[in-house]
């Protein structure tokens, strides 16, 4: 293989404090605020049709921006660098909404367009320096994730008790203050090896990888389960009877159930592959949105839940480690994002539409009936990719023939 790389001249002291600090504030700052958005726009006088367009901008924008801003931050070698200013940007978007009482659609259209053009990259460029920098100092990513899971469980459940005695007029201002820190460790992540010269290529070629279309299929299709039960899960409890605390609990649960199964994440990945530990995920998915769908009170609901939120645990840790082994390490960010934009973009805007259109006319329950089949398709895809092997990338024993098709495809140039 033609290469001319040179390795980052320096490393973080302690990469896993670092990792870890840096998904614990930014999942925290996100559990302040993005859970009551929707109740904050509706308590400001907003339609349920201007909320609707408010909701579908951060899934827009992880579906068209995030895999461009990734490919400039691959092409340039700035993931740190972009991530840090998108950081920055998406703090900074959060407090107009502290400091202004407009209560204008239009205001609100630009604040959070502005929120979402810069959160849109933070996840797949954090979650791809991270990944990476885990790898070179044989840590367990998934020990790292899971902060930001615990996080997100913790200020969830805090916040709803705090916004619920005080008001959303301070929840802006921080969610930007728990986001701050983000920018500085942010800056103390590894950017990892740099590549002087290769080949300019287009997404195609990426999407052309091997295992490349099949993932992200699965994620597509999961992401439309997952995306249903994400917006629909408090309207549901709601209708077996759920109290506030109890909607409280399905998401504090759920997140807080994530915990195990991404710390162990990395020990079904050694012993069965990345590509299988994705269908254990998929299977544990499809239990509970079956669960979902079957639930006859707010007290099973939360027991599957706990599944729910199990298989969440596995499917993005495995799924984010599978692309990245699938993936080029020149373009491993813009993989990264087209990760995200079929999990939680384009997916997302299906599922939002879909299930209000099954609560209006079938109720509630139909929503995961939905979900459940979307979820079974996306395990029948999975099952068929791995008999057809087309994740040898995902077994440890087949790195070497995998980075030989990967090197076929990705001619790098000389220096």
């Amino acid at each position: 293989m033609d290469t001319s790389m040179k390795p980052q001249s320096a490393h973080t002291s302690n990469p896993a404090v670092t990792g870890a600090a840096f998904f614990a504030t930014y999942w925290g700052s996100i559990a302040v605020f993005a859970p009551f958005i929707n109740i904050y726009f509706a308590n400001m006088g907003l339609s349920g049709i201007q909320i609707g367009i408010l909701s579908a901008l951060w899934p827009l924008t992880t579906l068209i921006v995030a895999p461009l801003l990734s490919a400039v931050a691959d092409r340039f070698q700035r993931r740190v660098s972009i991530l840090q200013i998108s950081s920055l940007l998406m703090a900074i978007s959060l407090l107009p909404l502290t400091f202004f009482s407009h209560t204008s659609f239009l205001f609100f259209f630009v604040v959070m367009l502005v929120q979402a053009l810069a959160r849109s990259a933070t996840v797949p460029l954090s979650e791809t320096i991270i990944t990476r920098m885990a790898s070179r100092h044989h840590l367990n990513y998934g020990s790292l994730r899971l902060w930001g899971s615990l996080m997100f469980a913790a200020l969830s459940i805090g916040s709803g008790i705090v916004w619920e005695a005080w008001g959303y007029s301070l929840m802006f201002l921080a969610a930007a203050l728990v986001l701050l820190p983000t920018i500085w460790l942010a800056g103390q992540l590894e950017e990892g090896e740099f590549v002087t010269r290769y080949e300019r290529t287009s997404l195609m070629s990426l999407v052309n990888v091997a295992g490349m279309r099949p993932i992200l299929l699965v994620t597509f299709l999961a992401g439309i389960a997952l995306g249903l039960s994400f917006n629909y899960d408090g309207i549901y409890m709601d209708a077996l009877g759920g109290n506030k605390i109890y909607i409280g609990l399905l998401f504090g649960l759920a997140a807080l159930c994530e915990l195990p199964s991404m710390q162990f994440s990395q020990l079904f990945m050694e012993r069965f592959s990345a590509a299988k530990t994705v269908l254990l995920s998929l299977f544990i998915l499809l239990i509970s949105m079956i669960g979902y769908a079957l639930s006859p009170t707010a007290e099973v609901l939360l027991m599957f839940a706990v599944v729910r939120g199990t298989g969440f645990g596995f499917f993005l840790i495995s799924t984010v480690r599978l692309v990245d082994k699938l993936a080029p390490d020149e373009w491993a960010s813009t993989a990264q994002s087209l990760r995200n934009a079929s999990t939680f973009g384009i997916s997302a805007l299906i599922a939002g539409p879909l299930g209000g259109v099954l609560l209006d006319m079938f109720g509630s329950q139909a929503i995961y009936v939905a979900g459940a089949t979307a979820m079974g398709l996306a395990l029948l895809v999975m099952l068929a990719s791995l008999r057809g092997g087309m994740f040898t990338l995902g077994s440890p024993t087949a790195v070497s023939t995998s980075a030989a098709t990967t090197t076929a495809l990705w001619r790098k140039t000389e220096a």
